[in-house]
C-alpha cells in the first residue's frame, strides 16, 4: 500500500473493520459511545521482529501470495537495527547455514536478539558461529532451536521491553509504539479502580499485565507457551497480584466458568482464530467488562456477535495502526454488561 498516502490507508482500513463488524455481527458505528482514530502511523522503520526463511546462501523472506522466497539486501519496514541485519547475518553464518531453516530477528530499546530454527541438533561449530555474533557485538544473544530437546542460549536473548521481557522464540508486538498504544488503549477502556479481579487470555509475556497490574486487585494469566510465561513470571518477580495458567485458554476460561469464579473484567489479545464461545463464559463468570483485542476483523465479528448475544454492548472502538502500508488491521473493542439485559437479535454470519 505504498502507493497510498497514510492518511487514505487508515481511512481505509478503518472502513474495512466498521464494514466487518456491521456485516458479520450487525455493531454499528453508531453503536459505539466512543470510536477512537489514530495518529499517523510510523511510514517506514517501524517492525521489531520479523522470521526470515534460510534460502540458498542467503535468508529469505516468501513472495507476496507465495512460498517462493525472495532476499532483499535492505528491508525499509524494520526498525534500524534490524534493516541490515539478514544480509550480515547470512555471511557471517554462511559455513553454518544449511543446518538453519529460520532466523527470528527482534529488537527491543536499541538491543538485538535472533532465534536460529535449526534442521538438526545445535552443531560445536554452530554454537562457536553464534558466540562470535555476541562477542563482536552485533546480537545481546541466539537462542538455538533444535528440531527436538530444550533450545539453547548463546549469551542473553532476553531483551528489556520497559516492564516485560521479549525474546526472539516466543510472542512480541510487532512494533514497540504499537505495543505502547495497545496498552493505554486497554488501561483506558478497562477503566480499573483498584478493587477488580482481571482474566487475561492469552497473555504471553505479560505485555498488558505487568503494565496495569497496579491498577487492579488481582490478575489472573492464561496462556499456552511456556517459554512467554517464564518471562512474564520473571519480570513479576514477587509480585503476589499476579497468578499465571499454562493452558489453552479457552479451555481455562471454561473451567473457571464452571467453577464458580467471579471475575469482573476480561483483557485478551488471541491470535487470527479468535476467542470461540467468549461471550457464554464471560456471562457465566458474572464479567462486567470485555476489552478484546484483535488483528483479524472477522474472528472479531464472530466473537463480539456472540457477546452481544450474551447480553454485552459495544462501549468503545479503538483502531491502532501498528502494521502501516499493510491491509492489516488492529483494533480494540469494549464491551459492557448490559443491566438486566434482553439478548438482542443479532445478524447470521
Amino acid at each position: 500500500m505504498l502507493h497510498v498516502a497514510e492518511k487514505a490507508q487508515q481511512v481505509a482500513r478503518m472502513d474495512m473493520l466498521t464494514m466487518a463488524l456491521d456485516t458479520y455481527a450487525g455493531i454499528k458505528p453508531s453503536d459505539f459511545q466512543r470510536i477512537a482514530n489514530p495518529p499517523l502511523g510510523a511510514g517506514l522503520g517501524y517492525r521489531r521482529r520479523a522470521t526470515l526463511h534460510r534460502s540458498g546462501s542467503g535468508f529469505a523472506y516468501f513472495e507476496r501470495g507465495s512460498h517462493r522466497t525472495a532476499i532483499v539486501d535492505h528491508c525499509p519496514v524494520l526498525c534500524p537495527p534490524l534493516e541490515g541485519m539478514p544480509l550480515e547475518l547470512a555471511k557471517l553464518l554462511q559455513a553454518n547455514l544449511n543446518a538453519i531453516q529460520l532466523l527470528h530477528l527482534l529488537a527491543a530499546r536499541d538491543r538485538v536478539a535472533i532465534g536460529l530454527k535449526l534442521s538438526t541438533l545445535a552443531t560445536p561449530a554452530l554454537r562457536k558461529a553464534a558466540g562470535e555474533l555476541v562477542q563482536r557485538g552485533l546480537v545481546a544473544g541466539v537462542v538455538l532451536i533444535p528440531q527436538r530437546g530444550p533450545s539453547e542460549d548463546i549469551g542473553d536473548p532476553t531483551l528489556d521491553d520497559g516492564g516485560a521481557l521479549v525474546r526472539p522464540d516466543a510472542f512480541a508486538q510487532a512494533s514497540e509504539a504499537g505495543s505502547a498504544a495497545l496498552v493505554e488503549a486497554a488501561r483506558e477502556f478497562l477503566g480499573l479502580q483498584g478493587h477488580e479481579r482481571v482474566l487475561e487470555l492469552f497473555v504471553g509475556n505479560g505485555n498488558f499485565a505487568l503494565r496495569l497490574l497496579d491498577r487492579a486487585a488481582t490478575w489472573l494469566g492464561v496462556d499456552s507457551d511456556p517459554v512467554a510465561l517464564r518471562l512474564a513470571r520473571v519480570a513479576a518477580g514477587a509480585s503476589t497480584k499476579l497468578r499465571l495458567i499454562q493452558g489453552d485458554a479457552i479451555k481455562v476460561l471454561n473451567g473457571v466458568a464452571r467453577g464458580g469464579e467471579h471475575i469482573d473484567a476480561i483483557l485478551l489479545d488471541p491470535p487470527r482464530n479468535g476467542a470461540p464461545g467468549i461471550g457464554d463464559a464471560a456471562r457465566r463468570l458474572g464479567v462486567r467488562k470485555v476489552v478484546y483485542i484483535s488483528c483479524e476483523p472477522r474472528s472479531l465479528a464472530r466473537d463480539a456477535k456472540d457477546l452481544v448475544a450474551n447480553g454485552f454492548r459495544p462501549e468503545a472502538l479503538c483502531f491502532v495502526d501498528q502494521f502501516p502500508q499493510t491491509h492489516h488491521v488492529e483494533a480494540v473493542l469494549s464491551f459492557a454488561k448490559e443491566t438486566n439485559a434482553v439478548r438482542p437479535e443479532v445478524l447470521p454470519m
